[in-house]
């Protein structure tokens, strides 16, 4: 999956992180926004796998019942039922 680093999202994580709003964005600030971007999927990844057991688990699950797993919206869980 690839990530678009665009103004607004580096406006909201600047602002999130209390760090300085310059308008440049450094390469070290970039790599460390899609650094927590990946962390934040793999975490929900280990949420899902641990909550249905497998993958097979996960395919069998409504978008509902996906819903309830920590850290899945409603929309993502309705995402991840439509692509499984």
């Amino acid at each position: 999956m690839r990530f678009r680093v665009t103004a607004k999202s580096v406006s909201r994580y600047q602002k999130r992180y209390d760090l300085p709003r310059t308008g440049v964005v450094d390469a070290r600030t970039r790599s460390a926004m899609i650094g927590r971007i990946v962390v934040n999927i793999e975490q929900r990844k280990l949420r899902l796998i641990r909550h249905f057991g497998s993958l097979a688990g996960i395919r069998v699950a409504s978008a509902g019942e996906i819903a309830r797993v920590p850290g899945i919206s409603p929309a993502l869980a309705e995402r991840i039922h439509q692509e499984l």
